[in-house]
């Protein structure tokens, strides 16, 4: 039996606490996270981390190979809930790449496609909650690692990395349902790529929006201590950043299909950064004080598993 998940839902300005559980049964998980160049290994403490969050669909950052997912399917997923897990199609690019968990008995995939950049690709996948058959019902996710550190250079790149993404999506109508979701690497709102993403005028098949929608510099700002994703950490081990939690790098943004209260939508509510307590601003989450959004055990898997905090959000399915 999966255990119901505990999360802050780092919604409010106020930053009170409060916990998730388990997602409706009309409704489908999606959770993303950077597993922080994944091959093998670490899958003890991926697997308290997806007991905890419990998603039906995994969107996965930093993925090294074909190999590397058969091993989180067989060596994680279908051990936390043994015979449920599949993967999507995945193409092992020049860099780190994407990759689609998911439980088949809850979605079916339906197609994959590569949006190629000049340093990672981005990963299209369209999915169907399964049992039902109208296109209305289809969700399409595009998982970003987008170019890393602050400067000049490094920002226009993200941003030609998200206008090649948007030129993809502007080919579909408007109106669809959609995600995009990932390792975004933008430290403020006001970065160019992000306003390009959420801007009206660069289309209106693509445009996306913020659930959280707290606009700022989130930058090692106490003010946004309880929306950060990264780093869980302030001691160097494994690889990765470890300057503790202080930046918001992942996201999951929405097409306005997903918020119209009609059919698919993503409840905000629901919305979470797992481990985040709005608590540990600036230092490792299993600094006291202990954490108040998961067991400390979790926050312990958390912590030595990535240096990211995963994001999920509960999305309502419409009557088949």
């Amino acid at each position: 039996m999966r255990r119901s998940p505990r999360g802050l839902r780092p919604l409010l300005a106020c930053a009170l606490l409060s916990l998730v559980s388990a997602a409706p049964a009309a409704a489908l998980r999606v959770m993303s996270y950077n597993l922080l160049n994944y091959s093998s290994g670490r899958d003890t403490q991926f697997r308290l981390i997806l007991e905890e969050a419990s998603p039906d669909v995994l969107v996965a950052q930093e993925v090294l190979s074909q190999a590397a997912v058969d091993n989180f399917v067989s060596a994680v997923l279908n051990v936390v809930d043994p015979g449920e897990w599949s993967s999507a199609p995945f193409t092992n690019g020049a860099d780190t790449d994407n990759a689609l968990f998911y439980r088949t008995a809850r979605v079916d995939v339906l197609s994959h496609f590569d949006v190629e950049t000049t340093l990672r690709q981005i990963d299209e996948w369209v999915v169907r909650p399964d049992g039902y058959a109208s296109a209305a019902s289809e969700l399409r996710i595009y998982s970003v690692h987008l170019k890393a550190s602050q400067g000049n250079p490094e920002e226009a790149q993200r941003l030609a990395e998200v206008t090649t993404m948007r030129a993809r999506m502007e080919t579909f109508p408007p109106g669809e349902n959609y995600i995009v979701t990932g390792d975004f690497n933008i430290y403020t709102s006001g970065e160019d790529p992000y306003q390009y993403m959420i801007s009206p005028a660069n289309g209106t098949a693509g445009v996306l929006q913020d659930p959280i929608d707290m606009p700022g510099n989130w930058h090692i700002n106490a003010a946004f201590a309880a929306i950060h994703t990264q780093s869980p950490r302030t001691t160097q081990f494994g690889g990765g950043a470890n300057g503790g939690m202080d930046d918001r790098f992942d996201l999951m943004l929405r097409s306005p299909a997903l918020g119209d209260d009609e059919g698919l939508d993503l409840l905000e509510a629901s919305y979470t950064a797992l481990g985040q307590d709005g608590l540990h601003f600036d230092v490792a989450i299993i600094d006291p004080p202990a954490n108040a959004a998961v067991p400390q055990v979790v926050a312990q898997a958390l912590h030595d598993g990535s240096d990211h905090l995963p994001v999920f959000a509960d999305y309502q399915l419409p009557p088949i």
